[in-house]
Parts: C-alpha cells; structure tokens; sequence
C-alpha cells in the first residue's frame, strides 16, 4: 500500500529532523517493507544510518536506492560520497560527488562533502573553491568554515585561516578540532607561544583524538590533555 508507505516515510524524515535518528530509521524501514522498491525509502535508511554513523550500512541502502532507480538523484549520490569518505575511501567518494555534481552542481551538502574529500586527497587549492562556495551557501554552518580554514592552512594563508576558523568557534564553541586548526594557523605565522596555548587547549577539548595529540607533539606544548570531552565536531 503506496500510502501506508508514504506515512511511515513522512514520519520517518520528521523523526531524522529532530535527530532521533534510531526512531527514523524504524520508520524508513517499515516503509521499505511495504514497498519493497520504493526509492525513498531506501534512501530515507541511508541517511538515518549516515546520521548515526552508521556509515557501512548507510552506504549499502543507499546503493539500493541508487540501483532501484535512483541513480539520477543527487542527494543519493552525495549521501555516498559522504559514507564512502568516512569509509576511508576517498577516491570512490570523489566519484560520487562528481556524479552528484553532474546533477545539481550548487547544493551547499554536496559543495562542503566535495571539499572535505579533496582535503582528504591532498588537493588544498580545489578544495578551497569548493569549501568557499558552501561558506557563502550556508554562512552559519560551523563545518563549512572549519574545513575551509584547514584548507588555508594547508594553502599558507595563515591569517585567513584564523578568522575562517574563529567563525566557526564563533557559531559552535568549544570544539576541539577548531582549536587545533587554530594551533596550525598560529605556528604557520610563528606565533609559537600562542600556538602551543591553542593546542593545550585542543587536548583538553579532545584528549582521545589522535591527530590532535599529533599537533600538541609537534608543537611540544606543556600540557596533556585531560578533563572535558569533546562536544562533538
């Protein structure tokens, strides 16, 4: 019954807009069990399962929904390219997002999932076009201006990168990943001291991630981290 599919589906984006991502992901299902084909539906698991990083998974419902029809609908492809970035892998994801680009080349989603998989690639300066378009798209998007200052790092635009990266901090406070893009941009421009005080903070913020310990080493900052936990970047 196409309209017993149609509530279970309407209910399930509802539930996906306020985050209850478990409940959505019932819901799709439910959905995808009375019509077996229905592309939305499909689609609608991928992306509560991507919300809950449930990133293997997503990408398998959402090959479903891709190869039942929906291979001409650019969110579909941008949900992959995302769930294969997470993945790890990059390439397949740089594909993806080409095709959804190929489809509808302004959506601000699929402008900021491009850039992140070009970070990921080591191609800076592409990246960077792309991070800016999503920035202007979305101005209030915290991700948008974290990676696009990660990308003027990479680039050596150092003094553009801080003020890309106080934004963010500005719109979502107290993330650890932030502050440690913000240690790269201050040592960057030799501001060593203040370097070091960023990615002390950092590791407070983030004491279990990796690649924040990697920059509070480099910098040989004074302290460890510990207390506080990352809200969650």
């Amino acid at each position: 019954d196409p309209d017993r599919a149609g509530a279970h589906e309407g209910m399930g984006a509802a539930l996906l807009s306020a985050g209850r991502n478990k409940g959505a992901l019932a819901a799709f299902g439910k959905a995808a069990r009375i019509e077996p084909r229905r592309v939305s539906a499909h689609a609608g698991r991928g992306a509560a399962r991507l919300a809950a990083g449930r990133n293997k998974g997503a990408l398998a419902a959402l090959d479903r929904a891709a190869s039942l029809g929906g291979g001409g609908d650019a969110g579909i492809h941008c949900m992959r390219g995302s769930a294969l970035e997470r993945l790890g892998r990059p390439k397949e994801a740089l594909a993806a997002l080409d095709r959804a680009a190929s489809l509808d080349a302004g959506a601000a989603d699929l402008r900021l999932a491009r850039g992140i998989v070009l970070l990921d690639l080591g191609r800076p300066k592409e990246a960077l076009a792309d991070l800016d378009a999503a920035a202007r798209a979305e101005p209030g998007d915290a991700a948008a201006h974290f990676k696009r200052g990660l990308a003027l790092v990479e680039l050596g635009r150092n003094d553009e990168a801080l003020a890309a990266l106080a934004e963010s901090e500005r719109i979502e406070p107290g993330s650890g990943h932030v502050a440690g893009g913000r240690a790269m941009a201050l040592a960057g421009l030799g501001r060593r001291d203040e370097a070091r005080a960023e990615a002390d903070r950092a590791a407070r913020l983030a004491p279990d991630d990796g690649a924040i310990a990697e920059i509070h080493r480099s910098l040989g900052s004074r302290r460890g981290g510990g207390g506080g936990g990352e809200k969650g970047d």
